[in-house]
């Protein structure tokens, strides 16, 4: 008699053996493989690519007229080059080749 049929029917062991035992056995991804993989589109990038030029524009115009601490200024360019370089790694920037 299989081990199923010894626990109650309906329990929530049960419930809990029958649904891992009926488990598919899912392939081993590499961490680097699904990073590498995801995308982001042109449009996508090209916005992306926009607002972190604004974020490095306006932390230099404020930080004219704005008395800004050297953390702060270095957050703000530092998100902005942080932004710009996700866009030119997982930007779908292909060209058109004939």
């Amino acid at each position: 008699m299989p081990s199923t049929y010894l626990i109650k029917e309906g329990s929530f062991w049960k419930n809990i053996f029958v649904s891992n035992c009926n488990k598919k056995k899912e392939p081993k991804t590499n961490l680097k493989s699904n990073i590498m993989m995801r995308k982001i589109t042109k449009s996508k990038a090209m916005i992306l690519m926009a607002v972190s030029m604004f974020i490095i524009a306006m932390s230099q115009i404020a930080s004219r007229f704005i008395t800004l601490n050297d953390f702060t200024k270095g957050s703000f360019i530092g998100v902005g080059i942080g932004l710009l370089l996700i866009t030119l790694v997982f930007g779908d920037f292909k060209s058109v080749r004939k």
